[in-house]
């Protein structure tokens, strides 16, 4: 196994968190408002505190006008 296995793109990790906010009801219903925040946290695992919540938010802003545009 390499030992970057772990490292992940931006574009993954976005890829990652789009898709979990895809199913954030059913995450939501299923494991929990916390089982979620923590899954983004994994997802974004690589980067340092500060740049995570950053990273995170940001593409949640995107996602929410992505999900905007669908509906125009």
């Amino acid at each position: 196994m390499s030992k970057y296995k772990y490292l992940k793109s931006q574009q993954q990790m976005r890829d990652e968190l789009f898709t979990l906010w895809d199913n954030y009801e059913v995450y939501l219903f299923l494991e929990g408002y916390d089982w979620v925040k923590n899954r983004e946290h994994e997802i974004c695992h690589i980067l340092t505190t500060d740049e995570r919540e950053v990273f995170i938010e940001t593409n949640r802003c995107d996602w929410i006008l992505s999900e905007y545009r669908l509906l125009e």
